[in-house]
């Protein structure tokens, strides 16, 4: 039996060619932060051992709000995102960096602009 040839380009050849248009690339970046806020949320939650439900009442919102915050489908404003810090009993830190010229391409890298551990 003969294995399949694959076919069709690898994703990061795919990434890299799609992030020269402009208006992908501001899309890309924005879903990148969204998604690393997101994640950092999660991370948070669950390191104060919180259910969606339990973190929603200390914030004074509802569990699908809180669900829609950790999938990143929902734009956060700065007071609720200083109330999930609160109640994870975490602080709230923004930080503008500048920006250095070039594609933040790699998840590495992209973690470390954005603060993420693993």
């Amino acid at each position: 039996m003969r294995a399949k040839q694959r076919r069709g380009v690898p994703l990061k050849e795919w990434l890299d060619e799609e992030l020269k248009d402009p208006e992908f690339k501001r899309h890309y970046d924005e879903s990148s932060v969204k998604w690393h806020v997101a994640m950092q949320i999660v991370e948070a939650r669950q390191k104060a051992n919180m259910t969606q439900g339990e973190l929603a009442r200390q914030i004074g919102d509802r569990q699908q709000n809180v669900s829609r915050i950790e999938s990143g489908e929902q734009n956060v404003t700065v007071a609720t995102l200083n109330k999930i810090a609160k109640a994870v009993g975490g602080q709230l830190v923004v930080k503008i960096i500048e920006q250095k010229p070039g594609i933040v391409s790699r998840v590495k890298d992209r973690k470390k602009m954005y603060g993420v551990k693993k």
